[in-house]
């Protein structure tokens, strides 16, 4: 049996579908390969670092479609869908054919003998624009087979009404004749959902919206698909040879500081592996790589909540309670009273008959330079500015009796 890597069992960055570890996601990939069967093109979103990339990646490896990747980054960057076409067409084909030269020879009658007159002229082909261009190209890497092109990160766009019209045109273009030739769909790839209601009302595109399907939000791992992680990275393939009570009882903390992301359960599980080897093997194991990992990966998030985070002479430190407790609350979004409700819970003996005041200390958590929390406007429920926010609470701040306060390298 191969003995792997601890680098080559995580890979938080690694672009490509990393397969050794990859945990099959039966009902999305049922639902994008049907979609690649439907006549309409497919939108697919979800959170950072939950899997997107490789949910496609992984299914179109399976099917044999070809594809190529444009990104909405460098399309806002260059202010063109047409430039990052170009850029993407060069890569792959970096030397095209422009023009042609045609050698003509005359025939010439002279009283001695006869012979040729030779002469050049140049031709030069009609370009292409550069949708057509990557259209094509994708049709020759597949020899006409029908292929995708994919349009990534789109949540960089979406505030750019120009560039969203340019998509929307490129969008509805695919169903004239001298482009769906071509046999290309497209799958457009990000973080904003309900992108058909934007083309439909934003932009008063109907037609747009109307040739978009949405496939179910891309969400972290589930329990069972955290355990399934677990145990393949950590017994199958690195060999630790862990009980099953310990799997169950990783699985369990691992899922709760990561939520399931794909990209986080990989980031995490790289700490405690490094941990694991140098033979720091105790009930603390993960708890310890989990403030590594919020200290290293999330560090910025750890400084923004430890400025929110009450003064460490504070008696009661209310503030500290709060954020512990938004840390424990399993619902993305969540109103004041299930705030209260939670503190009361966690923090029973300093709360008992006292008015908390959680309205007014969420309002200050969303009012910060860099907010913890942002209101829905629905409302009085709020949600986290960002998940790592949550995640790095449950990783840094520990209960001792009534009092909340940040584990630091004391832990070690």
């Amino acid at each position: 049996m191969r003995s792997w890597k601890i680098e080559e069992v995580f890979t938080p960055r690694r672009a490509e579908v990393n397969e050794a570890i990859y945990i099959q996601r039966d009902g999305l990939e049922r639902w994008l390969r049907d979609a690649m069967g439907s006549a309409l093109h497919v939108l697919i979103y979800g959170d950072s670092g939950c899997g997107k990339s490789w949910l496609y990646r992984k299914t179109f490896k399976d099917l044999g479609t070809t594809y190529l990747l444009a990104d909405c980054a460098n399309a806002a960057r260059l202010k063109s869908f047409s430039k990052e076409f170009e850029v993407v067409v060069d890569r792959h084909q970096p030397v095209r054919k422009t023009g042609y030269t045609e050698k003509k020879t005359a025939s010439v009658k002279i009283p001695v003998a006869e012979g040729g007159l030779e002469h050049e002229a140049s031709y030069r082909l009609a370009a292409k624009e550069p949708f057509e261009r990557i259209l094509e190209l994708l049709n020759k890497m597949s020899k006409n087979k029908p292929s995708v092109l994919v349009i990534d990160n789109l949540e960089e766009i979406v505030s750019d009404k120009d560039r969203m019209k340019e998509l929307g045109n490129i969008i509805t273009l695919c169903d004239n004749p001298d482009y769906a030739k071509y046999k290309v769909k497209l799958l457009i790839v990000g973080v904003p959902r309900d992108v058909r209601t934007y083309f439909s009302k934003t932009l008063h595109q109907e037609t747009v919206a109307n040739r978009l399907q949405e496939l179910p939000e891309v969400g972290g791992l589930s329990k069972d698909g955290t355990h399934s992680f677990v145990l393949l990275g950590f017994n199958t393939l690195l060999r630790y040879d862990l009980s099953p009570e310990t799997l169950k009882e990783w699985s369990k903390e691992i899922y709760n500081y990561t939520m399931g992301i794909p990209l986080r359960l990989h980031e995490l599980c790289l700490h405690v592996a490094t941990l694991h080897s140098q033979n720091r093997k105790d009930s603390q194991t993960v708890s310890r790589a989990g403030w590594r990992w919020a200290y290293q990966s999330m560090n910025q998030f750890r400084a923004n909540i430890e400025v929110a985070m009450n003064e460490r002479h504070t008696k009661t430190g209310r503030r500290n309670q709060v954020i512990y407790a938004l840390g424990q609350i399993k619902r993305e979004t969540f109103t004041v009273t299930m705030v209260e409700e939670t503190v009361k819970r966690e923090f029973p003996v300093s709360t008992k008959g006292r008015a908390l005041g959680i309205s007014s200390i969420l309002a200050k958590l969303a009012d910060m330079e860099h907010p913890i929390v942002a209101s829905t406007g629905k409302g009085r429920a709020y949600a986290f500015d960002d998940k790592r926010y949550q995640m790095c609470i449950r990783c840094m701040l520990r209960k001792d009796g009534e009092l909340v306060s940040m584990a630091r390298d004391d832990q070690e």
